[in-house]
């Protein structure tokens, strides 16, 4: 899958792909005979646009050397190398979350290779010689760092050195999935979310950092301990308060679990944009922020359909889809609280016409107790609407 698109393959290796699940319509890919008799294959798709790539291109790693490229309209080609080393047999490969960066896992018997690329296949940047055996699958970490997935643990690799993670657990199996900002790891009884420290957010948080954001932080704990220093520390700042007020926002955007930490950063960064500097800041954007991070802390909480999810996926994975998921695991209070902070009014009949159709699908109530709930209900919501 990549997005909305699918690939898949029959038993003699012939690749298909529908660009549009929502009109499934199959495209055929170019046979490759070399291929038809190969029983273990790893294939991506590289989509369209990516740096000169004029329509998408299928990846399929060749049994014994390199890959092959596969195209709808184009002589496939087999790729044994691109700077001066050849490849050698390749057993995983895969993308970074931005697309534009390749990562092959070759030689997994031998020297636990990692080459990364660029998706275009024009450059070679790096290759390490890990020594990390027969690995289960190659991932990235958003666009920073590729992953090897083991059956007990994972290992982040740099261009020089990598590090382990043991995740051992009483069932053995790993599975990561990339995401825009960082890698999702689901194992038989937990799922961890691994991203990069923002710089912002070390710029904040570092011991002895003078950063606009950092200076802030003590301006604030100057008035929480009733030391006249706040003004000063403001002034100080001049030009740079409102670069000190984005970067609080966007670190608050970084917490995903530790709720007073990022309750200080907002509060914070309420207080920075009440001085006169500051008068250029645009609330709204300040508003905004809050509001979807309390549905976002309300949606990683719920009791009902929890979800660990970032700010950057939620913005991406749009919010009519989140709330289907939410209609899905009958979370209706959260849908209201996500449809009323974010504007969202558009989207309250289809919350309430999926109520209705499970009250009366489900309920063990009288006809007339079902008749006299959704009459309560839809009095209030009218009530509601003409407050408004």
């Amino acid at each position: 899958m990549f997005e909305n698109s699918l690939v898949f393959r029959n038993a003699q290796n012939q690749f298909y792909w529908i660009e549009k699940i929502a009109s499934p319509v199959a495209n055929k890919f170019e046979y490759v005979p070399a291929l038809s008799q190969a029983e273990k294959l790893d294939y991506l798709l590289v989509p369209k646009g990516q740096r000169g790539l004029g329509s998408p291109d299928l990846l399929v790693t060749d049994p014994s050397d390199g890959f092959w490229v596969i195209s709808e309209s184009r002589a496939s080609v087999q790729v044994r190398q691109v700077g001066d080393a050849p490849f050698g047999t390749i057993k995983c490969m895969a993308l970074n979350a931005k697309k534009d960066l390749l990562a092959l896992y070759s030689q997994a018997n031998v020297a636990g290779r990692i080459i990364v690329m660029k998706a275009d296949r024009s450059a070679e940047y790096t290759r390490l010689d890990t020594g990390l055996t027969d690995a289960k699958a190659i991932d990235w970490c958003g666009n920073d760092a590729p992953v090897l997935t083991f059956p007990d643990q994972i290992v982040i690799v740099g261009p020089n050195e990598y590090e382990k993670i043991d995740l051992s657990c009483s069932v053995k199996g790993i599975r990561c999935l990339n995401e825009i900002d960082g890698l999702r790891v689901v194992t038989s009884e937990k799922t961890y979310f691994l991203e990069r420290v923002q710089e912002k957010t070390l710029a904040t948080f570092k011991v002895a950092s003078i950063s606009p954001s950092a200076k802030l932080i003590q301006a604030q704990k100057s008035v929480d301990l009733n030391q006249p220093r706040a003004d000063d520390i403001i002034n100080d700042l001049g030009k740079n308060l409102m670069t000190g007020i984005q970067d609080l926002l966007e670190t608050a955007t970084c917490e995903h679990s530790n709720v007073p930490v990022m309750k200080h950063l907002l509060r914070t960064a309420s207080f920075a944009k009440t001085f006169p500097e500051a008068s250029t800041f645009d609330s709204n954007e300040y508003v905004e922020k809050l509001k979807t991070l309390v549905v976002l802390t309300k949606l990683r909480n719920s009791p009902n359909c929890a979800r660990a999810i970032t700010y950057k996926q939620f913005d991406k994975f749009k919010a009519k889809n989140v709330l289907k998921l939410m209609l899905r695991f009958r979370d209706y209070h959260l849908a209201i609280v996500m449809i009323e902070h974010l504007n969202l009014k558009q989207y309250l009949s289809m919350v309430y016409d999926d109520w209705c159709q499970n009250l009366i699908r489900h309920s063990q109530a009288s006809e007339i107790d079902l008749q006299k709930m959704l009459e309560d209900k839809f009095n209030k919501l009218k009530i509601k609407i003409a407050e408004e």
